[in-house]
């Protein structure tokens, strides 16, 4: 291992020592705050809702997300990462040129899902999917008009100022969400809420009395920056789509509308701190492992290990709770119609304890590398098919894929921690110690209770 990972061309110096750890100490408790309250709202206002709403009308609104978020995926060329990497950074100029980008890209989303919505719907055979789509895509051409102010956030670990925006726009689309299912009981309901969620997120965005005057800007050197790292960012994305949302995708074409809103329900249970994981490594970790650029990787291994530990104690064991107890869980909250939520859950919870114990985020695209994390994603993609494969193979239905889902980590993860300890940052006894526990855990549990 290299005693020193060089820093590439066009990235930023990072601040002195005690200045990162007292932004890691600051970020990490407000953004940890912040998803817990967020996740919180979002369980709560699910726990009303399915009070109010169909099975089935979970069931579609998974469907028309897994799409909207399958081509706001499609369309990332990594705006975020340039923010954060760029010594530019800071520049007025520079970030109001991201931010012209980031509107073009909204425009781009809504119209491929405007033109691929009648398509969508003839080959899910749900024509209320065309209306939805068009709606709901309204949401991502919203948030990208958003203010710069985001990203220079993101970029000096202030997490603060984005929890407020996120939980504000929630709590507003929430209540909405409510009140409209309660007088109208329709679908409709949940796709007003989530626009009206970003028209609130875009809103707050522009109150920051730190950021800068946005206007419309086409700076050469800018485009050229996002225009290098969208190279790889963009075919990673491609490949996330297929990690991300491919389940909802493949399993809305073989299940009915009612068992994929009981999957989409016990998945999003079981997955509960999955949101708040995605966030503390994109918000947090990557900017640490930024700061390893030009630095000896010993002097971050004993500070990312204890980063590594301290979310396993604050996710790991939420995500056992729900998969022991996800039958006590969903029988005590849920209506009996959605009893049958429990094995997704606990499936799910599982899946959760092993991207715990086997993903370390975004490694290599905070170190300004995003050719390999591209080979990282296609590693996860392939393993994730494979498993799929392989599950369906077995039990030939919906429950097979489930379980290859939910395992698929642990087919790639051999080149993952070859990857991962070129750079210092594998730690094996954490990994093998969190696998047989919850591997122990759930073998123990499904036989008590599934058989």
């Amino acid at each position: 291992m290299s005693s020193t990972i060089e820093a590439p061309k066009n990235t930023r110096v990072i601040d002195t020592e005690m200045s990162l750890k007292e932004r890691i100490i600051r970020g990490f408790s407000w953004l940890f705050a912040g998803q817990v309250m967020t996740q919180g709202i979002r369980f709560a206002t699910n726990l009303i809702l399915t009070r109010l709403l169909l099975k089935s009308d979970f069931g579609l609104m998974a469907l028309v997300n897994a799409v909207i978020i399958s081509v706001t995926l499609f369309s990332d060329v990594g705006i975020r990462d340039v923010a954060i990497q760029n010594k530019r950074g800071d520049e007025a100029d520079f970030l109001n040129t991201l931010r012209t980008i980031q509107i073009i890209r909204g425009i781009i989303i809504w119209a491929v899902i405007a033109i691929s919505s009648p398509f969508l719907a003839m080959f899910y055979d749900e024509p209320a999917i065309i209306g939805l789509l068009l709606l709901v895509g309204l949401g991502p051409l919203i948030r990208n008009c958003s203010s710069t102010s985001i990203l220079t956030a993101q970029r000096k670990m202030i997490p603060r100022w984005i929890e407020v925006a996120e939980i504000t726009g929630l709590i507003v689309a929430s209540l909405v969400m409510i009140a409209l299912a309660y007088f109208t009981h329709s679908v409709w309901s949940l796709a007003i809420g989530t626009v009206l969620n970003g028209v609130v997120y875009m809103v707050i965005s522009y109150n920051y009395k730190h950021g800068i005057t946005n206007q419309l800007k086409w700076d050469k050197e800018a485009v050229k920056a996002v225009s290098h790292y969208g190279r790889w960012i963009i075919p990673s994305s491609i490949l996330t789509i297929f990690m991300l949302q491919g389940d909802r995708l493949i399993l809305g074409a073989i299940m009915s509308k009612d068992t994929l809103g009981l999957y989409s329900i016990g998945v999003t249970l079981g997955s509960l701190t999955l949101p708040i994981f995605h966030q503390l490594m994109l918000r947090i970790l990557q900017p640490v492992y930024a700061g390893t650029i030009g630095q000896s990787p010993a002097v971050f291994r004993s500070k990312v290990r204890r980063l590594r530990l301290g979310l396993l104690a604050a996710l790991l064991l939420p995500a056992w709770v729900l998969m022991i107890g996800s039958k006590w869980i969903v029988e005590l909250l849920y209506p009996e119609a959605y009893f049958n939520a429990a094995f997704f859950c606990s499936v799910a919870a599982l899946g959760m304890s092993l991207k715990l114990a086997t993903d370390m985020g975004p490694v290599y695209t905070g170190l300004g590398i995003p050719k390999i994390h591209f080979r990282l994603t296609v590693v996860q993609v392939v393993s994730l098919a494979t498993a799929i494969a392989i599950g369906y193979a077995i039990t030939g239905d919906h429950i097979g894929i489930v379980m290859g889902i939910s395992t698929s980590c642990l087919l790639g993860y051999p080149i993952h921690a070859y990857l991962y300890n070129k750079v210092g940052f594998w730690f094996p006894e954490i990994d093998f110690t969190v696998i047989a526990a919850s591997f122990s855990l759930f073998a123990m549990f499904y036989y008590v209770i599934w058989t």
